[in-house]
């Protein structure tokens, strides 16, 4: 391939030439990075969007049937993990056509930031969002849209690293699917990882965690597997 020299570099070596173009290659990359003190955190961005609403924020839950509660940090934000075994995911009432909100073995996130809640299945599964408010010890859930016609209220309380949900009402089809998912099995907050369990009741591997196939102790009850 012929390589047509810029005009000011006309008569000179083409290694030169290869040199110059090389050069200024570099020059027009420098700055582009992520890193450095003009860069913006995550965490700034979810708060530059939540205040553009949902037309601009992709983030932003849509609100089906109540308007957009404001981005302020709220008592219960975090996010809370658990792991569902194949003992609780094939236990009796399970449902195979029901997402998010279906039983599957794996790992799954419940996250609350500012009004907004989000529900994920371990890559590549199913994912839910909605919005919240909290007055004093209970949540109240609504804009969810796999039950955009009911709000769901729960009493709650986050102690020893681990979040509690108790449902006070919630009609959230099908057969309350919605109240039995969120409180079947415990959710532990991030950063507790396996803190507190007897070292014999942590699974030796995920696989092991997800499936149940491990000899699990008879002292080590199911709220044990995280």
């Amino acid at each position: 391939m012929r390589i047509k020299r810029p005009r000011h570099l006309r008569g000179a070596p083409l290694a030169l030439v290869a040199s110059a173009i090389v050069l200024l290659s570099a020059c027009s990359d420098a700055g582009t990075g992520d890193e450095g003190s003009g860069a913006t955190s995550e965490r700034e961005q979810n708060d530059s969007c939540y205040e553009l609403g949902w037309k601009e924020c992709p983030d932003e839950p849509y609100p089906f049937s109540t308007p957009l509660p404001p981005a302020e940090p709220t008592a219960i934000d975090g996010t809370y993990t658990r792991v569902i075994g194949e003992d609780i995911a094939g236990a009796p009432g399970k449902c195979r056509r029901c997402p998010p909100y279906r039983l599957e073995p794996g790992a799954e996130t419940l996250t609350f930031d500012r009004g907004r809640f989000f529900v994920e299945h371990e890559p590549p599964g199913f994912r839910s969002s909605g919005h919240f408010r909290i007055d004093g010890g209970q949540l109240e859930l609504f804009n969810d849209a796999n039950c955009i016609e009911f709000e769901g209220i729960y009493e709650w309380d986050v102690s020893s690293e681990v979040l509690t949900l108790d449902a006070v009402e919630d009609e959230c089809p099908f057969t309350r699917l919605r109240q039995r998912f969120l409180m079947i099995e415990e959710w532990r907050t991030a950063e507790a990882g396996t803190a507190g369990i007897a070292p014999e009741c942590i699974p030796p591997s995920e696989e092991a965690a997800v499936t149940g196939h491990w000899p699990i102790p008879e002292e080590c009850d199911s709220e044990t597997k995280a």
